[in-house]
């Protein structure tokens, strides 16, 4: 009866722990627009590096929650699957934002700016549905 009690508050504390994270993620992709509005107004390279460094922190804590989703929650399939897409999505728009950075491609810009509006969207989704997990 104990082992019960233990796993089940385990399993209530590695669901806290991935809302936590895919909450995390998704505070660091609000303030990428936040950051990448700094350096447009501004013309600034330290705000250009504040974003850079914004993107790795969400793409690491992006990661952090779905594989911790997979090993804890693989039940629910919905949420370590859109994690990963997560993921991969916030990897695209860092490669993306370095090509335009580093090597002055410009024209990505559009294609940039809607992936993380739509990254919004994913890690919104995310925050939402581990939360509500946690409530159960």
């Amino acid at each position: 009866m104990t082992e019960v009690a233990t796993t089940a508050t385990k399993a209530t504390a590695a669901t806290r722990w991935v809302a936590g994270l895919f909450s995390a993620a998704l505070v660091l992709v609000v303030l990428q627009g936040l950051w990448a509005g700094m350096f447009i107004e501004q013309d600034s390279d330290l705000w250009v590096f504040v974003h850079g460094r914004g993107a790795e922190a969400s793409i690491l804590t992006a990661g952090i929650a779905t594989v911790l989703a997979f090993a804890t929650l693989r039940r629910h399939r919905s949420l370590w699957v859109v994690g990963a897409v997560f993921t991969v999505v916030l990897v695209l728009i860092a490669y993306l934002g370095g090509l335009i950075s580093d090597d002055g491609l410009d024209s990505l810009i559009p294609v940039h700016v809607p992936l993380a509006m739509g990254s919004l969207l994913l890690g919104t989704w995310l925050a939402v549905k581990s939360w509500r997990l946690v409530r159960e």
